[in-house]
C-alpha cells in the first residue's frame, strides 16, 4: 500500500515539474492593460492609447471584539434537564480577531464557557500559497444512572446494583489542524490534516455476571479513549484532468477501564473489552474539468484496520466511478457504480491465558469466520426538464451483496435490492413551489431481520409565500416496510417466525410573519412517529415446546414538537429575542405471552412519556459606540411522566460585557 502511494506521489511531482516548467516565467504583478483606438475626444485619428492600472489591496482595518461575563447555573433534581451542559457555574470569555494586512489574512476566535465547554477557531493565509487552521470543540455530556428492574416474582432473576448513587458524565473533544501549500502560479497543493478526538468520564456498564439465577448486574466505569487520524496528500491539474492522493493513518487508544473482571465459578473472568485499533486509508481521486458537457470523476480507497488485542483483520477496496452528460440544457442523464470487497479475518482460536487471565486453562476453539462481502451498486439517473417551471427526475438502483462463510452464520449468501424512485419540482403558482418524490424498494433474500423484502416512501414539501409580510414551509414523508418471513437462529438452527411491518412519518410546518419592519415571528410545527409490529421468538430452554411465538409484539414511538420565535428590534441599538418550545413525547414496547409469566402484567409492557418545556429570552443593548452588553436567561422542565425521579429544571443566565474595536 505505502508503494502504491510513493508511486502515485512521484507521478504527480514529475508530471507538475514538467507543467510547471512549460508555463513560463511566474507572474510578477497584478496588472491590466487596456488598449483602445479612436477614443473619445482623441486629437489623433488612429492613435492607440495605453493605459496601465497596478492593482492595489484595499487598506482593511482590523475587526477586534472581546466579552467577558458570567454563566449562572441552578438546577433541581435530575441531570435530565442539562443533559448536554456542565453543570456548574463559570466566568465567560470571548474574543475575535480579523485582519487583512495584504498579503496576510489572519482570522482568530474563541469562546469559553467552562472548562468542559469550549471553541477555538484560528486561520492563517499567505495569498494562495499558504492556508493553515486550527479548530477545536469541547461539549460535556450527562449520562444517566438506570435503575435495573428487579423483576421479583421470578427466583430466576437477580439484580446486582454496583453503582447505586454514581453520577455519569463524559466530557469529548474535537480538534481539527489543516495545512496547505500551494506552489506560484500552478494548481498543486500539498496539505497535512489531522483530527484528534478524546473522550474521558464515567458510565455505567450493565452485563450479566452469574447464570441461573440470571443476575443483571450495573456499576461504574472510568473512560479514557483517544482517537487520532493523520492525512497526508497532494492535488493538481494534470491537463484536464485534476488528481487527488492521499494517505492517512488512524489510532484508537483506549486507558482507563479497558476490560472489565468478574468473578464466577471460582474464577476471574474478563468481559466487555475495548479493543485498541489501528489501521491506514490511501485514496486516489480523479475527475475532469466541471464544465461542459460531459463530466467523469473516480475514486479508489484502499482500507486496513487492525485489532490489536484479538489480532482481527479488515481490509477494504472501494471503487466509485460517476459520469455525466447533459445532452442540452433541458435533458441529462447520470451513472454511477460503486464497488466495496470486504475481508475479514479472525483468529480460529483463542489461546490459554488469553488477555492474561489464567481462568483460560484450555485454548478456546472452533471460532466462526467473520463474513466477508462483495458489493456493487449500480445507478442510473435521467433528469429533464420540458418547460422552465417543471423538472423531472427517474432513478433506478441495483445493489448485489455476495457474501462469504454465510452459512456459519445462516444468513443469505446473495442479496439483490432494486429501487425506483420518480420525482418532480415545479412552481405550481407564482411563489407556490412543490417538490415530490416516491421510492419503491424490492430486496430479495434480506440478511437481517431489520431489512424489510418491500418497502415504499414518499415525500413532499411545499413552499409559498402568499405575501410580502408571510413565508411558509411544510413537507411530509412517510415510509412504509414490510417483511414476509424473519428468522432467529438457536444453536446454528434457522428458526423461522412470521411478519414485520415498519411505518414512519414525518411532518414539518412552519411559517414566518413580518408584522413590522422590526418585529417578525415564527410558529413551528413537527410531528414524527414511528411504528413496528413484529414476531418474536422465545427459547424455552427446559420445557416443551422448544419455542414459544410472541405474535404482533407491538413497538411505538411518536412526538409533537411545538415552538415559536420572535424577534424584535425596539431601537437602533436594543436587539431582543424569544424562543419558546415544547416537546411531547411516548413510547410503548408491548412484549406478551412467555414474559408475563415472570413478570407482573405492569412490567412486561415498557413505557415512556416526557414532556420537556424551554424558555429563552435574549437581549443585546449598545451602551455606546462599541460597547456593549448583553443578557440570555434559558428555563427548561424536563418531566418523566412515569417516573418522578426523571423530573428536573435548569435555570441559566448569561451576563456579558463586550466591546468592539
Amino acid at each position: 500500500m505505502n508503494k502504491l502511494f510513493i508511486l502515485l506521489l512521484s507521478i504527480v511531482v514529475v508530471f507538475n515539474s514538467v507543467v510547471f516548467a512549460q508555463s513560463g516565467e511566474p507572474e510578477k504583478e497584478v496588472t491590466i492593460t487596456k488598449e483602445t483606438k479612436d477614443m473619445e475626444k482623441t486629437e489623433t485619428a488612429g492613435e492607440t492609447f495605453h493605459e496601465e492600472y497596478v492593482y492595489h489591496f484595499p487598506d482593511i482595518k482590523p475587526e477586534i471584539s472581546g466579552s467577558i461575563g458570567y454563566r449562572f447555573i441552578e438546577h433541581n433534581d435530575s441531570e435530565r434537564a442539562g443533559e448536554f451542559e456542565y453543570l456548574h457555574s463559570s466566568i465567560t470569555a470571548g474574543g475575535k480577531f480579523i485582519a487583512f494586512p495584504f498579503p496576510h489574512r489572519l482570522h482568530l476566535e474563541f469562546d469559553f464557557f467552562n472548562k468542559k465547554d469550549f471553541f477555538g477557531d484560528a486561520r492563517y493565509a499567505y495569498k494562495d500559497m499558504i492556508l493553515v487552521r486550527g479548530l477545536s470543540r469541547s461539549i460535556f455530556h450527562n449520562l444517566e444512572n438506570r435503575t435495573l428492574t428487579d423483576f421479583g416474582t421470578s427466583a430466576s432473576y437477580t439484580v446486582d446494583r454496583r453503582d447505586t448513587g454514581e453520577k455519569y458524565g463524559e466530557a469529548k473533544s474535537m480538534s481539527n489542524l489543516f495545512l496547505r501549500f500551494k506552489t506560484p502560479n500552478f494548481p498543486f497543493h500539498v496539505y497535512l490534516s489531522g483530527n484528534f478526538i478524546d473522550k474521558e468520564g464515567t458510565q455505567q456498564q450493565r452485563f450479566l455476571s452469574s447464570y441461573l439465577p440470571v443476575n443483571r448486574t450495573s456499576q461504574k466505569r472510568e473512560i479514557d479513549w483517544s482517537s487520532r487520524e493523520v492525512t497526508a496528500g497532494v492535488n493538481s491539474h494534470i491537463g484536464p484532468v485534476e488528481m487527488d492522493v492521499s494517505h492517512s493513518e488512524k489510532r484508537l487508544t483506549v486507558n482507563g477501564d479497558q476490560i472489565l473482571e468478574n468473578s464466577y465459578g471460582g474464577s476471574t473472568l474478563p468481559h466487555n473489552l475495548l479493543p485498541e485499533l489501528k489501521g491506514s486509508t490511501t485514496t486516489l481521486k480523479l475527475h475532469t474539468s466541471y464544465t461542459g458537457r460531459l463530466v467523469a470523476a473516480a475514486t479508489f480507497s484502499w482500507i486496513d484496520r487492525k485489532n490489536e488485542d484479538s489480532n482481527a483483520k479488515a481490509d477494504y477496496f472501494i471503487g466509485a466511478g460517476d459520469i455525466t452528460y447533459m445532452l442540452n440544457d433541458g435533458l441529462t442523464f447520470f451513472a454511477k457504480y460503486r464497488h466495496k470487497k470486504t475481508d475479514l479475518d479472525n483468529p480460529d482460536i483463542l489461546p490459554t491465558g488469553y488477555l492474561g487471565y489464567s481462568a483460560y486453562t484450555s485454548p478456546i476453539t472452533d471460532i466462526r469466520p467473520s463474513i466477508s462481502s462483495t458489493v456493487d451498486i449500480f445507478s442510473g439517473t435521467v433528469r429533464y426538464r420540458p418547460i422552465k417551471r417543471l423538472t423531472l427526475n427517474a432513478e433506478y438502483i441495483h445493489e448485489r451483496t455476495d457474501r462469504d462463510n454465510s452459512d456459519e452464520w445462516k444468513v443469505s449468501k446473495v442479496t439483490v435490492r432494486d429501487a425506483v424512485s420518480l420525482s418532480v419540482s415545479t412552481r405550481i403558482i407564482e411563489k407556490l413551489n412543490l417538490r415530490a418524490k416516491y421510492t419503491h424498494q424490492e430486496v430479495d433474500a434480506p440478511a437481517y431481520n431489520i431489512q424489510p423484502d418491500s418497502s415504499d416512501e414518499g415525500k413532499v414539501s411545499l413552499s409559498w409565500s402568499p405575501l410580502k409580510w408571510a413565508t411558509g414551509i411544510l413537507s411530509y414523508s412517510i415510509t412504509k416496510e414490510k417483511r414476509e418471513k424473519i428468522y432467529y437462529v438457536d444453536m446454528g438452527l434457522q428458526v423461522p417466525a412470521e411478519n414485520r411491518e415498519g411505518l414512519r412519518n414525518r411532518l414539518l410546518g412552519s411559517i414566518t410573519f413580518i408584522v413590522a419592519n422590526n418585529l417578525s415571528i415564527t410558529p413551528s410545527y413537527a410531528y414524527m412517529s414511528n411504528k413496528i409490529e413484529q414476531d418474536l421468538l422465545y427459547d424455552n430452554t427446559f420445557s416443551e415446546p422448544k419455542y414459544y411465538t410472541d405474535s404482533n409484539v407491538l413497538y411505538k414511538d411518536e412526538a409533537h414538537v411545538y415552538a415559536v420565535n420572535l424577534n424584535y428590534l425596539p431601537g437602533k441599538n436594543i436587539n431582543l429575542n424569544a424562543d419558546v418550545s415544547h416537546v411531547e413525547s411516548k413510547g410503548k414496547f408491548s412484549p406478551g405471552g412467555i414474559i408475563s409469566t415472570v413478570t407482573s402484567p405492569s412490567e412486561s409492557e415498557a413505557n415512556a412519556k416526557i414532556r420537556e418545556t424551554s424558555y429563552t429570552v435574549k437581549a443585546d443593548y449598545e451602551i455606546i459606540k462599541g460597547w456593549g452588553v448583553g443578557i440570555k436567561y434559558n428555563y427548561l422542565n424536563y418531566n418523566d411522566l412515569l417516573s418522578d425521579s426523571n423530573d428536573g429544571t435548569l435555570h441559566t443566565v448569561l451576563a456579558t460585557i463586550s466591546k468592539r474595536w
